[in-house]
Parts: structure tokens; C-alpha cells; sequence
């Protein structure tokens, strides 16, 4: 039988149903099923994501594990053209009792009295800044056809912001001298690793400084995994932290793929100035000296 079978009543009630909430729903006890017999972890954890660095991937599968176990968990989210400092104070009292912080946000909101970084296990996933940016652009350029209801619930600003990228070619995009932009590729490593994504243009100078402080920042963090082996330092990661392997979680198809990308030279040498500092950072880490 198919919906044209069925009474008009019927199909009225099934048309207002709301299936994408109603699927998430379903596939949330699905995906929570799978660590029924988990033990719980020893250690208090912050995952440190930094965008289009396999983060929702990351954050999808250890959600799962928190939430089955029930940890105390807080969220720290801010936007990409960040212009707060500090932890918004009303999260305060909650970070006494995380278990689990959820930090897509400066590295500085971390640095905070409420927070002992010594009592917890702190990761974060790194990646080819290049290869990140032009995954950002893809993210963007598809969002409104992929994300409906996301975009349902965002504000005009935001909106707006997709209506523009839309209409822009990959060199576009990087050749653009719109700020918000500008801000959330130029150099965004390094800008949130080193804790300041607040102010935006730097200069050199400032950058160089805040270089030096991302790398301090990369010592205060017990694992670096990298996006290019992300199969396997997921699986070390899930070794450390002692939560069970079930599955590699799905990842962006396009990792692999940027590399391909032709743009023209003006657009690879702006490129090359957004990456210059994230290029540097991202050398340091995979020092063996340093990396974990």
C-alpha cells in the first residue's frame, strides 16, 4: 500500500509529521545501544575541535559514549567570527562538575580558574590547512541544500552569509574581501589554538605572537591527531581515553580530495598567506619530538 491507498485523514496526519526529528530520534537510541555494556571512563576529557578537522565525527561518536554513560558534559560553542573572550559566566558553575567539555571555541576560554586542565585528558584533531579550507568552502557552498532545517533556525545574518558564498567559485571565495570570510580562514588554527579569534585583522607581528602561544597551547594538549591518518589515530585516541572501539565514524568524503583542486594563481598565493602560520603550527606538531 502507498500513501495514495491510504485515507485522506491518514495522509494529512502523516504529512505533518515531523521525519527528520523523528529519525534522529530513532537512530540516537540506535547509535547510544551500542556502548550498553561501556565502562566508565577514569579520567575527565575536553575535546578541543576545530573546524572542518573531522570534528563532527569526533564529537558524534564520544557524544554517543557520554550520553550512554551518562556524563556531566557542557558544551562550549562560539561562532566562527568569535568576539567573546571569555566563557560566557552562565556555563560557569557547570564546568565544576564537567566530565566531558565540548570546546568549539579559543583555546583561551579553556584557560580559566573554574577549569584545572591538569585533572583532565585534553585532544584535538589537526589537519592540512589548505586541504581545511577548501573543505570549509565545499561545507558552506552545500550547506543550504544539505542542512534545511539548520538553516530554518538560523538568523538572517547567518542566512545571508550562505546566500553569499553560494554564489561563489572556489577562487572567489578565497580572493573575497568579505570579513566574515576572511576571519574564519585566514590563519584560524593558529588564531584559535593560540586563544584569540576575537580580534581580527592581526599584524604580523601579533600573528607571530600568537604562533608562539598556540605552540605553548599544543604542549598543554595530551593528544593531536591528524586528519590525514584519522582511521587510525581515532582508534589510538579511543585507546587512550578507554572507551571501546565499535566503528570508525563517518567522515568528510572529501579529506582526501583537495589536493586535486586547481585554482588560479592569485587565488593559490592569498591561499598561501592564510596558511602560512597554520602550515607552521601544523609542522610543529608533527614533530615526533612533540607530536603524542
Amino acid at each position: 500500500m502507498n500513501l495514495k491507498e491510504l485515507p485522506k485523514k491518514t495522509t494529512d496526519f502523516l504529512g505533518k509529521i515531523d521525519w527528520e526529528h523523528y529519525n534522529f530520534k530513532i537512530m540516537s537510541k540506535i547509535r547510544t545501544y551500542k556502548f550498553r555494556n561501556a565502562k566508565r571512563i577514569k579520567q575527565k576529557i575536553i575535546f578541543l575541535h576545530i573546524p572542518k578537522c573531522a570534528g563532527q565525527s569526533v564529537r558524534s561518536y564520544i557524544n554517543d559514549y557520554a550520553n550512554t554513560l551518562g556524563l556531566k558534559k557542557v558544551h562550549l560553542i562560539c561562532d566562527h567570527v568569535c568576539k567573546e573572550r571569555n566563557i560566557p559566566k552562565n556555563l560557569i558553575p557547570a564546568l565544576q562538575k564537567a566530565e566531558y567539555i565540548y570546546a568549539y571555541c579559543p583555546f583561551e576560554w579553556l584557560i580559566n580558574e573554574k577549569i584545572d586542565l591538569d585533572n583532565y585528558f585534553i585532544f584535538t584533531f589537526l589537519r592540512d590547512p589548505k586541504s581545511r579550507i577548501i573543505s570549509y568552502y565545499k561545507y558552506l557552498h552545500g550547506f543550504k541544500k544539505k542542512k534545511k532545517r539548520k538553516c530554518s533556525r538560523m538568523e538572517k545574518d547567518g542566512v545571508a552569509f550562505l546566500k553569499r558564498v553560494e554564489k561563489m567559485t572556489l577562487d572567489e571565495f578565497i580572493l573575497s574581501e568579505d570579513m566574515h570570510i576572511k576571519s574564519s580562514i585566514d590563519n584560524y588554527i593558529t588564531r584559535q589554538v593560540g586563544g584569540n579569534l576575537a580580534d581580527y585583522p592581526l599584524s604580523e607581528v601579533e600573528m607571530k605572537g600568537l604562533l608562539s602561544k598556540a605552540k605553548k597551547n599544543l604542549g598543554k594538549i595530551d593528544f593531536i591527531g591528524h586528519v590525514e591518518k584519522f582511521d587510525e589515530h581515532f582508534r589510538i585516541l579511543l585507546n587512550k581515553l578507554d572507551i571501546p572501539y565499535i566503528h570508525t565514524p563517518k567522515r568528510n568524503k572529501s579529506i582526501n580530495s583537495e589536493s586535486a583542486v586547481i585554482i588560479s594563481p592569485d587565488a593559490e598565493k592569498m591561499l598561501k598567506r592564510y596558511c602560512k602560520y597554520d602550515s607552521e603550527l601544523l609542522k610543529y606538531a608533527l614533530d615526533p619530538k612533540k607530536a603524542t
